[in-house]
This record gives C-alpha cells, sequence and structure tokens, in this order.
C-alpha cells in the first residue's frame, strides 16, 4: 500500500514505467510487487490503529464505492465528489467520540477511537444527525430503512455489538472484514492468468530497488576464507530494504547471476551444515534489529536447489517503523537507493525521509 506515494532517493514509479517499456505486459509490475512484498495478503493486526491517512483508508473507501455504498439516511449512493456542504463526505465515527470519551478512551486509547474501524462514509448532513447517538439506536434505524448499508462498508450486523461496552470487539470484528474484503478484491484483480515468478527468473533479473544478489553471507570467496566482517553488509541490505519498499536478497549468487551456492557458508558455522548455517544467519541478523518479534514480521527465508547447489531467498517486508542499525556507536538509517545501499546520518535529512516514508 502507498507504492506510488513514497518519496526519497529512488522511485518505484520509475522501475515500473521501465519494467512495463522493457517486457511490454503488466506481469511485470506484479512481479515487481512480489518482489517487494513476501505476501499479497492483509491481516486484520496491520489494521489495529491505522488512521485516516493509512493507504488502507483509501482503499476501504474505493471497497465501500465498488460495493455501492450508500448513505445511511438519504440512501444516496457516495462518492467523493458530492455537491454542497451537506453533502460533502465525512468520515464519521460509527461510535461517536462523544460517547468514547466519557469511557475513557482519551490519551494512550485516541488511536483505537479514531482508527480506520470505527470510520464510516457518510455525507456531513447524516453525520450531524447522528452526533452523539449511541450505535445501538441509530444503527437499527438504519438497518430497517437500507437492509444492505452497513455490510456495503463492512459494518458488523449483530446488534450485541453495537452496545457501547462491546466497543472493542466491534472494531476487531470489523478489522477482519475489512482484511478480508481487501484480499478478495485484490485476489481477483491480480491473480488470474500471471504466472509465478520461477527462482531462475529472479536469478537472471538485474538488480533493481527491490532486488540485490550477494555470493555469500561470511566467507571471502576473493580471499578463500572465513570473514565475519561480511555480514554486515548483509544486514545493510536488510534494513535498507525494511527502510524502503521491501524486496528480495538472493545469497549465494555474483553479481553477474553465477550461482556460487552456500555451502562455503554452511562449512564455516560451528555445525558445518545448512542447520548451523540457518541458526547463525537468524540469531546474528535478529541481534542487529530488534530481536525474533522483529525478524518474524519483516524476513522470510526460503532456499533453493538449482545445479545441485543451494541459494537462499530472503524476503524482506517494508517495515512499519524505521530500522536503524548501531555501527561504531552511531545509529544509521539505511535506505534503497536504485541498486544500492545507502547511508542516512544527517539529522534532517532523516527527518525528511522519515515524514516521508512512515
Amino acid at each position: 500500500m502507498g507504492r506510488y506515494t513514497r518519496r526519497g532517493k529512488s522511485s518505484p514509479l520509475e522501475q515500473d514505467i521501465v519494467a512495463v517499456t522493457k517486457e511490454k505486459n503488466s506481469e511485470s509490475l506484479i512481479y515487481n510487487l512480489k518482489r517487494e512484498v513476501r505476501n499479497f495478503e492483509v491481516t486484520a493486526k496491520e489494521l489495529e490503529g491505522a488512521g485516516i491517512t493509512s493507504p488502507f483508508f483509501n482503499m476501504a473507501f474505493v471497497l465501500a464505492k465498488y460495493n455501492g455504498a450508500i448513505d445511511w439516511f438519504n440512501g444516496n449512493k457516495l462518492h467523493s465528489n458530492l455537491l454542497g456542504d451537506s453533502y460533502k463526505l465525512h468520515k464519521h465515527h460509527i461510535f461517536p467520540k462523544a460517547i468514547l470519551k466519557k469511557m475513557g478512551y482519551t490519551r494512550d486509547k485516541r488511536k483505537m477511537k479514531n482508527e480506520l474501524a470505527n470510520r464510516a462514509f457518510l455525507t456531513a448532513r447524516a453525520n450531524k444527525q447522528i452526533l452523539a447517538s449511541e450505535p445501538i439506536d441509530y444503527l437499527k434505524e438504519v438497518m430497517a430503512r437500507y437492509p444492505n448499508a452497513l455490510e456495503q462498508q463492512f459494518v458488523p450486523t449483530k446488534e450485541v455489538l453495537w452496545q457501547k461496552e462491546n466497543f472493542e470487539e466491534f472494531l476487531k470484528i470489523r478489522r477482519e472484514k475489512i482484511a478480508k474484503a481487501i484480499n478478495t478484491f485484490m485476489e481477483n484483480l491480480i491473480a488470474k492468468g500471471v504466472p509465478e515468478l520461477s527462482i531462475r527468473d529472479l536469478i537472471n533479473s538485474d538488480e533493481s530497488f527491490n532486488l540485490e544478489l550477494k555470493s555469500s553471507f561470511a566467507y571471502d570467496i576473493k580471499e578463500d576464507k572465513s570473514n565475519k566482517e561480511l555480514r554486515n553488509s548483509v544486514l545493510k541490505e536488510i534494513a535498507a530494504f525494511a527502510n524502503s519498499g521491501g524486496g528480495t536478497l538472493l545469497l549465494g549468487v555474483e553479481n553477474n547471476h553465477n550461482i556460487l551456492g552456500l555451502s562455503k557458508d554452511f562449512s564455516i558455522t560451528h555445525r558445518k551444515d545448512k542447520d548451523g548455517f540457518i541458526q547463525e544467519f537468524t540469531q546474528f541478523i535478529e541481534s542487529e534489529i530488534g530481536g525474533l518479534n522483529t525478524f518474524k514480521r519483516l524476513i522470510e527465508l526460503k532456499f533453493h536447489v538449482l545445479d545441485s547447489k543451494e541459494i537462499l531467498e530472503i524476503r524482506i517486508d517494508k517495515s512499519q517503523k524505521p530500522l536503524f542499525l548501531k555501527i561504531n556507536g552511531s545509529k544509521i538509517l539505511y535506505i534503497r537507493d536504485e541498486n544500492r545501499v545507502v547511508p542516512l546520518t544527517d539529522p534532517e535529512e532523516i527527518n525528511e525521509y522519515i515524514k516521508d516514508n512512515f
């Protein structure tokens, strides 16, 4: 989400234009996305705290409109350019702010009060009619007047969930509904007739904003010996992808697309095998990026055997918050600029990048 709204030192839009121009098909766009995103599926967890500035918010409006959403009080179909002040589109709080304030939803719970799961799209006139009415009261009227209106905006129709004491359960169920609607829409949009990008296709692709090839993790191919300093290079690549748009890192493949495999890396671990490599790789990256939870949230590992050689595909998701690395006592923000890693150390430059990308 928000792929073309990201700004910084390189542009996903430029990359996609080049891909389409070169390949002359829409599948190339989807392949670009697949290098950046481990899973196209949106989870309800990702919608927790998502506000009106979240790309999910605009997606929810698109889907509501796609469902034929209507105003809950006059039956008119909603769109973003309704005429007249009374009919301008409002981001209505289903559980009104005044009620939630009395229930203690302030400060720490402000995000919950204002998140996407507590918002609906209504006209200003309808919004004023509701004011501080409790959902258990006004949603009954909406259901009676327009039976499909709530489902068009993914609002749970069980009346027990409209009671103010069940506000958090309401949010939980609605997040699930919105996530399911987004996933269904995206599956229908991109899944038909798009062949999978094979690992060989990936290996033979040029390095780019979202693809990097590296010959090894901790083994110096040129010197033919162990060199644990090389691990930092892989670490910086992972952090840069996480701070940019996500991406794919292939270990065991040279820049010229030659497949080396990781047998040398396996041989220098304490166990001298693949399991030892996985353990040491995971422990090192975890310790540098903030622990196991961050690792699991951002990184997926997949081994492939080609020409009797084993390589590692590392898929990195975009982080929801800046991921700094501590290098020689200083915190550095690494980002992706075209096909290279760039360190940001200037505070103003870092603040500008964070503002534009997170």
